[in-house]
């Protein structure tokens, strides 16, 4: 993590250099496009870096439907799953690579962590958990697959 905050802070500069390198170039269209790309991944990234640091998951358990809330970053909503459609819930353990977070779609747009619970809805793999021990998060398994049973 503490290599990941000077590259931020480098990648900023170069934005704040295309930025204010607008004005003074007409009509470069290139320009323009890259310069709203790099933003872009930028706010990305820092999306991911904030949750990466401050993020937290909530798990809450209704009646019929499963809902993880991401606390910690900004521009996210909570995720409802109707837990009858909820396949294969179980214990994984992933690594974590920061190049797989720098480069990674899944980790800058959906946030999404290498948790250490997963399970298929609609044909997609969800994972939540990623900063919680494996006795925990066999607990939560355990809370979710008694509730489903219950359906």
């Amino acid at each position: 993590m503490l290599v990941f905050i000077p590259l931020l802070i480098f990648f900023t500069g170069i934005d704040i250099l295309l930025i204010s390198n607008l004005y003074t170039v007409n009509g470069d269209f290139k320009l323009l496009a890259g310069t709203f790309i790099w933003t872009f991944y930028l706010f990305a990234v820092y999306r991911s870096f904030f949750w990466n640091l401050f993020g937290k998951t909530k798990v809450q358990l209704k009646t019929d439907k499963l809902t993880i809330e991401k606390r910690g970053t900004f521009l996210t909503r909570p995720q409802q799953y109707d837990l009858k459609k909820v396949k294969n819930l179980k214990l994984v353990n992933y690594k974590f690579s920061f190049l797989n977070f720098l480069v990674s779609r899944g980790s800058l747009i959906n946030l999404q962590t290498y948790g250490c619970i997963t399970f298929n809805y609609e044909n997609k793999e969800i994972n939540f958990g990623g900063d919680i021990s494996g006795d925990k998060a066999q607990e939560i398994i355990d809370i979710i697959k008694k509730r489903k049973d219950r359906l």
